[in-house]
């Protein structure tokens, strides 16, 4: 499935889940949501808390990345982004880049 299919897609399942009009800002505050859990199951996959339950962290941060990107695919949605175009847009200026670090 590529970005376009799966934008689509999901606007599809948003939609008939959520109806049309949520705002735009309630995916941004998704997006930040399961980004602070994926962020947990990283950190927590480097260090571990005597006591707590032993957790599949890379699990967690597989999952995490996937609701990260169907998040924003909502979010371009309702704000009427082709998310591909523009992914494909700025790929195609940042590759172009280059760094160097010390």
């Amino acid at each position: 499935m590529n970005i376009k299919e799966l934008q689509n897609s999901v606007e599809k399942w948003n939609i008939r889940n959520f109806g049309v009009d949520k705002p735009s800002y309630m995916a941004l505050l998704k997006i930040q949501e399961e980004l602070g859990e994926t962020s947990a199951h990283y950190i927590g996959r480097t260090e571990h808390r005597v006591g707590k339950a032993i957790v599949d962290h890379n699990a967690g941060i597989i999952d995490g990345v996937a609701d990260i990107l169907i998040s924003l695919c909502v979010f371009c949605s309702r704000e009427h982004i082709n998310l591909d175009d523009s992914v494909t847009k700025v790929w195609d200026e940042v590759s172009k880049r280059s760094f160097v670090t010390k």
